[in-house]
Formats: structure tokens, sequence, C-alpha cells
């Protein structure tokens, strides 16, 4: 009961925490999409390259384990989480990729 009431105190902290930088950045403000075209352009290949990076960990760690995954039910259990979280590295490669897509097309315009 105590832990929860900690929780809770928290909780506001970090909604603040987290909504502090949208609203400072100038790319959120109102009636301008696209205030800043190089930061918001360098932010998502930033993204994109972040993204493909933990694919490619991900898938190689999957690799790994799924050598391994013969051996007994853990490694089984293993090899199946890391094959999830390849799979989820890869979708959000792709949609970091097409993010950029769309602001690509979206600033040639």
């Amino acid at each position: 009961m105590v832990l929860q009431k900690h929780r809770n105190d928290l909780w506001p902290h970090h909604i603040a925490k987290q909504a502090a930088p949208a609203v400072s950045n100038p790319m959120f403000q109102v009636g301008q999409p696209f205030a800043n075209h190089e930061q918001t352009r360098s932010m998502l290949v930033e993204r994109v390259a972040r993204a493909t990076r933990y694919y490619k960990q991900a898938e190689q760690k999957y690799r790994r384990a799924q050598a391994r995954a013969h051996e007994n039910e853990t490694t089984k259990m293993l090899a199946d989480q890391a094959k999830r979280k390849a799979f989820f590295a890869k979708r959000e490669m792709f949609s970091a990729l097409k993010r950029l897509e769309v602001f690509e097309s979206q600033t040639t315009q």
C-alpha cells in the first residue's frame, strides 16, 4: 500500500517530464508544420539509424538463440522471445523509414 501511494506521487512528475520537450519543441507549434526542416529531418534520419541498428542487434541475438534452442525448454523460450524482439525491431525500423519517406514527400511538394 505504501509503495502504491509512492508510485502515484511520482506519476504526474513523469507525465510532466515526458510532455515538456514536445511542448517546447518548435516543431510542434501550431501553424508551422515544419518550423525547422533540417532539425526535423535529422531527427527522423537519426531515428531510422537507431531502429536499423537495434534491428540488426536483435536479429543477431535471434540467430544465436535459434542455434541453441534445441537444448532445453528455457533456451527454446529465449529463442521465441528473441524472435519477437526482432520482429518488433523490424516493424519499428520500417515505421521510421516510412515516416522519413512521408516527411520527404511532404516537403518536396
